[in-house]
């Protein structure tokens, strides 16, 4: 996604919440982009819906490069074939998101262990299948991917 299609995702969010919204979501990716180029990061692991700001990060290096010498290094996105989304504990066709107003919804990093395993407990999950049975199940976004 170029410069421009950022833009017009940003004005498509910010558009959502009429003029209340802040520059933190037009410069929050800018924020990422340096968290991951200071450290002189190869692999990122992220995401399939992160690529994108990984993708700003080393436009931004390329960028930073050419005008001032060989200074960061190109990081590539690192997305496990495994569990490339990782989806909502309580909604399982959606994302997990520290935005979700249901903080069941999600695993925080301060939660202690028995609050972690009472939410995995709790986490809409595929109760009809087992592991390897996925015919008829691919509808079903409960579905493990196994």
């Amino acid at each position: 996604m170029g410069w421009l299609g950022r833009m017009t995702q940003w004005k498509d969010k910010a558009g959502k919440k009429g003029e209340t919204q802040s520059v933190g979501l037009f410069t929050y990716p800018v924020l990422q982009a340096a968290d991951v180029l200071l450290y002189q990061t190869t692999h990122v692991p992220v995401g399939e819906d992160q690529k994108q700001h990984l993708e700003l990060a080393r436009d931004i290096a390329v960028k930073f490069n050419a005008d001032y010498g060989d200074t960061f290094t190109l990081p590539e996105p690192f997305i496990s074939k495994a569990a490339p989304r990782i989806m909502s504990l309580r909604d399982a066709s959606a994302k997990m998101s520290k935005s979700d107003p249901s903080d069941a919804s999600r695993i925080n990093l301060v939660d202690d262990d028995d609050t972690i395993a009472g939410k995995i407990r709790k986490a809409k999950s595929d109760a009809d299948g087992l592991p390897g049975e996925v015919a008829g199940l691919a509808e079903r976004p409960e579905r493990a991917i196994w």
